[in-house]
Parts: structure tokens; C-alpha cells; sequence
């Protein structure tokens, strides 16, 4: 967390009580350059481009241990192709949706409610991670007021599913 708060490229950090929670919410924004250059008509014509890229995490710490868990959404053609990718749950249209990463395929079984599984395969809970009992959410754009409050009530809802409190 120490290592996330002093990164160059965060923009705002914020915390918030959501129940028994804490929830703490970064964004972090950067851009990436790249040129090419290319030879033609005897003379080397370059070209650039940039690109902005957002990223909000929103982190709860766990009560006790967990062990290292990510959930990682699957492609649909993924789910088609191969219906288990890693340990797998037993709960084959879950399996097709997502992929457990864990060093213990043992673990995503017990980890994993059918509750909370039934929510992610709502789109209700977004994917999420566990590393040293900390439980993470990564989304791909900039916070919004619209999207702040919903999503701090949803990563507490997992750490109450993960703790067993739902």
C-alpha cells in the first residue's frame, strides 16, 4: 500500500468507511509515447504517438489471513474453448467466466461462496485480488462521482463474503 500512495504517477488517494471497512480508493494516471521511424524515398519520415492511461484501485484490509487469490475475468471465447482454466470452483458457468489464479489449488473452493460467485456472474462484484490479506479492485479508467460510492460498497461486499459475514 506504502509503495502505491508514493507512486509518481498517483493522482488522488482517498479513504472511506463502509460498514466495519475501511476502503481507500488511488488513481493513478500516465502517458505513453511511442515513435517509429521509417525509411522512404531516401529520407527517414517519424512518427509518435501518445497515449493517457487511467487506473483506479480501491483496497480493503482483510481481518486475518487470506490466502493470495486473484479472480480474473475470462474471454467468452476462452470460457468456449476450454470450460476450466486453473483450480476451477466446481461451479461450471462460474469456471467459464473466470479464471482463479492462486499458488494453492485448493484454495479458490473454499474461498469462493456461491453467493459471491453468483454476484460476480451478475456483474454485480468486479473482479478482484488478495495479496497479504489485502483485497484490491482494479479499474481501468478515472474515478467519477457516480462511480465512487458504488464501487467501495462493492469491494466491502466481497471482504464481507471472503470473511463470511454474508
Amino acid at each position: 500500500m506504502d509503495e502505491v500512495a508514493q507512486s509518481t504517477r498517483m493522482r488522488c488517494m482517498l479513504e472511506k468507511r463502509v460498514g466495519r471497512s475501511m476502503v481507500w480508493m488511488t488513481w493513478h494516471q500516465w502517458q505513453e509515447t511511442t515513435s517509429s521511424s521509417t525509411y522512404r524515398d531516401g529520407k527517414w519520415e517519424s512518427d509518435s504517438s501518445t497515449t493517457r492511461y487511467d487506473e483506479t484501485r480501491y483496497f480493503i484490509v482483510l481481518p486475518g489471513r487470506m490466502p493470495d487469490v486473484a479472480v480474473v475475468r475470462r474471454t467468452r471465447i476462452g470460457g468456449l474453448l476450454r470450460r476450466v482454466r486453473g483450480p476451477g470452483t466446481g461451479d461450471a458457468a462460474f469456471d467459464r467466466a473466470f479464471l482463479l489464479k492462486s499458488r494453492d489449488d485448493g484454495v479458490p473452493r473454499g474461498v469462493l461462496s456461491s453467493r459471491l460467485r453468483k454476484a460476480m456472474l451478475a456483474r454485480r462484484l468486479p473482479p478482484w485480488e488478495s495479496r497479504n490479506s489485502i483485497l484490491f479492485t482494479v479499474h481501468r479508467d478515472q474515478p467519477t462521482l457516480a462511480t465512487l460510492d458504488s464501487r467501495a460498497a462493492a469491494i466491502a461486499e466481497i471482504a464481507a463474503h471472503l470473511s463470511g459475514a454474508r
